[in-house]
């Protein structure tokens, strides 16, 4: 787990720059107290485990889901979250990796995240809005990390 330190401090690229010469930012405070905490929960407190967050793209009746029909929302959200915490490194903790490439097993043929109910299946909204997390969370990971697995499922996901 990182250090408040470590949680508090951001790769300044992600923000507009205020020199040539900024590289990375810690926050203080009450905002870097904030931020840190935040971090925490989404790594370490329920119900963010790697079950609930891959259970949140299949849909599956089976498993619990605030956002059944979102398929990838949650997992695209996290993946952009952890992304942006771990933006100072050169490369993500292994958790992070490893939740990554569970995700991209889970990714559909055509592309897409969660259940096709058909082969040529109609536009659905709720999908598309969960999917475009995902493709937010993971084209951030891919552009970060410089990963390339996650870079070519983001554009799988695009086509």
């Amino acid at each position: 787990m990182k250090t408040v330190k470590e949680m508090n401090t951001i790769d300044s690229g992600l923000l507009r720059p205020l020199t040539g010469t900024l590289k990375t930012m810690r926050l203080t405070g009450e905002l870097g107290f904030r931020t840190a905490r935040i971090i925490h929960r989404l790594e370490s407190e329920l119900p963010y485990s790697n079950e609930y967050i891959l259970s949140q793209i299949s849909g599956e009746k089976d498993q619990w889901s605030n956002f059944r029909k979102f398929h990838g929302d949650i997992a695209g959200r996290w993946i952009l979250a952890m992304s942006y915490a771990y933006s100072g490194k050169d490369t993500p903790p292994e958790h992070v990796q490893n939740l990554v490439d569970d995700v991209l097993v889970l990714q559909n043929d055509d592309g897409t995240f969660g259940c096709v109910q058909q082969e040529n299946e109609p536009l659905n909204m709720h999908k598309a809005y969960g999917n475009g997390w995902m493709l937010k969370g993971l084209t951030h990971f891919a552009a970060i990390f410089g990963d390339k697995a996650s870079r070519a499922a983001a554009e799988k996901l695009d086509d």
